[in-house]
């Protein structure tokens, strides 16, 4: 329809559809705006000084700025701009970073010896400055200036300063290219520490034997042609878990009928120190028959001092304006990741014009906690759908028993907790949602549900495997990933099985709901909960069918197509005809084909299990000519 002046109309809802009303996305977006504008400037120095006696200095040095500056408008028509008779926002950004290192090498040769050495200092500054502006109630519609709104919101920016610093040393020997040797120290300061725990000293360690130039490898080359020992121990520091002033107490400023008004945000941690990820290692490298390499590598990664946030009473302080917590950072325990990792590959076919190699890697790797305070050993840490308890991997699903549909009623039912709650007690508040069905408790309401370990993210096994096939001048190779055994929690997939209020889009698992009480199925049957049922699309219900649970934990295993690519060299005698050195053509598409249990999970999104809303792998077909003249 239009109106007078000719232009469309459109409809807020409230006379046709009764769905979404005083929203129209059409209508929205023609009259919104949301503006960014952004200035980036990125600058690198490096240089060399040879100085006497095989000494070089080195110096480094980058700086990276950067202007983000956001306005959104919202006009006092449709949408959300309409309940505020139209609303602005202004959101600036300002970014500054650098990196400074100076580094003196040494290297010697003296014989069958080789020395080399380095010593280096460096230091990192970040800051950004944020403001935000916020009004509401336009003067003239469709002028987003801030000036045109005249009822302020919202008004704040702040500033964030850090800062780092570390100096570090390395030396490294060989021995006729056949015993090598190595070691380092670091000792790195963070502004996010207290001044007595500032900073934190590392180190490592590690050498390599060439075994294949020994003597006694003689007998054996028939079998290897070349076999290496190394093995290594090391230490990092991290202090990326950590906020910014992690040690501060800090306040927010705010204002109250105009006057000042702070409160308290964080409580101080002066005794917070680095975190420290210890690792060592030991692998055999080895070429068997000239045809096959081998590696086989034991490693054991040990996160010590772990940074996390501890619940305190409420009376401690520290809360937000947002969030009735009270939390300090404290340092927690210890979490091993340990394992086995091996890669082969084998040159199946090898001829002039026909080669075939294909290749394998596999990871085993378990995550365990070794050590938690002695006040969560007892009942560990729970975290969300997991739980931190010694013994267990922190990433071990924590979480609601689903039992199935209760094919009488279409409601979902979860295990009991009958240890919390007591079955027999007709007046706790509890009662009302259990159901005894053939003797066994269940509940309608995971508040009231048992919780129990359901599993790891952790897989098996995951690597990949490739192949590579050469015709004379034409190749085509393939990598595949994979990864067999673990879980993923799908968030995705339980918000698309979720009814709101309002028509939103939905999974089309949402067709095999219950929908009435099967033939046969008695309030006694022995198969009255379905196990992989669904339960009934009913929005009184839909908190309850669709809480955190273990029905939505999935098989976490996959397979991925990663990337196929054909290519064509030019022969070098076709290229003499018109002057040009070389010339490649390739072909190829990464992300050709996913295989996972439930279609449209992403297992590979995250290590943690969680299958969150995101756009899918995008699939990428390139087509590629490289010419050297």
């Amino acid at each position: 329809m239009l109106d007078d002046a000719g232009k469309e109309q459109y409809d807020d809802g409230s006379t046709s559809r009764n769905q979404f009303i005083g929203r129209h996305t059409t209508w929205e977006n023609e009259l919104n705006k949301d503006l960014v504008y952004r200035n980036t400037v990125n600058g690198q120095v490096f240089l060399d000084f040879k100085l006497p006696k095989d000494f070089t200095f080195t110096v480094k040095g980058d700086l990276n700025v950067r202007n983000s500056d956001t306005q959104t408008y919202d006009n006092a028509i449709i949408g959300d701009g309409a309940g505020n008779q139209g609303r602005a926002s202004r959101t600036n950004y300002r970014y500054k970073n650098y990196t400074a290192q100076q580094m003196l090498n040494w290297g010697k040769s003296y014989g069958f010896h080789t020395v080399d050495a380095l010593v280096g200092h460096e230091n990192y500054y970040d800051n950004y400055n944020y403001l935000y502006g916020y009004k509401t109630t336009e003067t003239f519609a469709n002028a987003t200036e801030l000036v045109n709104f005249t009822n302020i919101t919202d008004l704040t920016d702040y500033q964030v300063n850090y800062r780092s610093e570390g100096y570090f040393a390395r030396a490294r020997y060989n021995y006729d290219e056949k015993y090598f040797l190595d070691g380092s120290f670091r000792r790195d300061g963070s502004s996010k520490f207290y001044k007595d725990n500032r900073w934190g000293n590392f180190w490592s360690l590690g050498g390599s034997w060439l075994l294949s130039k020994e003597k006694f490898f003689t007998g054996l080359s028939r079998y290897a042609d070349y076999a290496k020992l190394r093995a290594s121990y090391g230490q990092v520091g991290n202090d990326v878990s950590a906020a910014t002033y992690a040690y501060m107490a800090l306040y927010t400023i705010d204002q109250n009928n105009n006057l000042a008004a702070l409160y308290k945000t964080q409580n101080e941690a002066l005794d917070l120190q680095w975190e420290t990820s210890s690792s060592i290692s030991a692998a055999l490298e080895t070429r068997l028959f000239n045809r096959a390499n081998f590696t086989v590598e034991y490693f054991d990664k040990r996160s010590q001092n772990l940074l996390f946030d501890v619940s305190l009473p409420l009376s401690a302080g520290g809360t937000s304006n947002t969030v009735a917590e009270s939390v300090i950072t404290k340092n927690l325990g210890t979490v091993s990741n340990k394992g086995f990792e091996l890669s082969l590959d084998v040159d199946v076919i090898r001829k002039s014009d026909f080669k075939w190699n294909v290749g394998v890697n596999a990871t085993f790797l378990k995550n365990k906690i070794v050590s938690l305070p002695e006040q969560n050993r007892a009942n560990g840490i729970i975290n969300g759908n997991y739980k931190y308890m010694e013994g267990h991997g922190i990433y071990d699903f924590w979480t609601y028993q689903y039992a199935g549909v209760d094919q009488m009623t279409g409601s979902a039912l979860y295990l009991a907790d009958n240890e919390n709650f007591d079955p027999k007690d007709v007046n706790g508040a509890h009662y009302k949602y259990l159901v005894n069905i053939n003797g066994v408790d269940y509940t309608t309401y995971t508040t009231y549900a048992k919780r129990d370990w359901s599993g790891s993210a952790i897989p098996d096994v995951f690597g990949s495997f490739s192949t590579g096939l050469t015709y004379k001048d034409l190749t085509l190779s393939g990598i595949f990933t994979y990864s067999l055994g673990g879980k993923v929690y799908d968030d995705s997939y339980l918000d698309l099985m979720t009814m709101s209020g309002t028509v939103g889009q939905m999974h089309k698992d949402v067709l095999k709901s219950w929908d009435g009480v099967p033939s046969g199925i008695t309030e006694t049957s022995s198969n009255r909960i379905d196990p992989k049922g669904v339960p009934v699309m009913d929005f009184s219900k839909s908190n309850y069918s669709n809480a955190m649970s273990t029905r939505f934990l999935q098989n976490g295993s996959y397979f991925v197509v990663k990337n196929i690519a054909l290519a064509y060299q030019v022969p070098f005698s076709l290229l003499q005809k018109i002057d040009i050195r070389s010339a490649r053509f390739t072909l190829s598409v990464e992300n050709l084909v996913t295989l996972t249990k439930l279609q449209g999970m992403n297992p590979q999104q995250s290590f943690n299990g969680r299958s969150l809303n995101a756009f899918v792998t995008p699939r990428v077909i390139s087509l590629g000519v490289n010419i050297g003249l």
